[in-house]
Order: C-alpha cells, then sequence, then structure tokens
C-alpha cells in the first residue's frame, strides 16, 4: 500500500493538519484518467475500516472532492490509490 516510484496525485489536498469533524479538500490529478470518475480510499493511521470516496475528473484529469474527517481519525490518515504514492494527512482531535 506504499506507491513505491509513482507521483504523488493528491498535491493540493488541504489543510494539513486537519481536524476530526471538520472538511478536507481532496485535490487529486491524473491526465490518464481525464473525464472519469475515479474511487479513492482513505485510512485511518491506526488501522481500521477506510471509506471509498468518489472525484470527478475533468477534462485535463483533476478533480476536488470535500469530505469530512470522521471522529476519532487522529493522529492522522492515509489517502490511497493504485496510480498514486499514498498520501498522509495529520489528523488532530
Amino acid at each position: 500500500m506504499s506507491g513505491g516510484d509513482k507521483p504523488d496525485r493528491f498535491e493540493g489536498t488541504h489543510p494539513d493538519p486537519v481536524q476530526e469533524g471538520n472538511s478536507l479538500t481532496i485535490e487529486f490529478d491524473n491526465p490518464d484518467l481525464a473525464g472519469q470518475t475515479v474511487t479513492v480510499q482513505a485510512f485511518p493511521a491506526g488501522g481500521g475500516d477506510g471509506v471509498n470516496i468518489q472525484i470527478d475528473l475533468d477534462t485535463d484529469g483533476k478533480g476536488t472532492t470535500e469530505w469530512t474527517v470522521p471522529t476519532g481519525w487522529a493522529p492522522a490518515l492515509t489517502l490511497e490509490h493504485p496510480t498514486s504514492r499514498d498520501h498522509g494527512v495529520d489528523v488532530e482531535s
């Protein structure tokens, strides 16, 4: 689940850190998937079940969505997609 030499397709995701219960703006960029809807996964750093988050990409392969970070996900979360290196975000309780 790490991503190896893959690019970080979540660059621009903010804020970092984010407060539990607050909105995280997830940005995703992959020109090879332009015009598609992608499903990314978010996992709490302490383990547990992740969630699927859908993002619609424009004709340039860029997309943004707002997602509310669940309570109990501090101290961090990881965003994952098969075409990207894993992206960590600090979470404050």
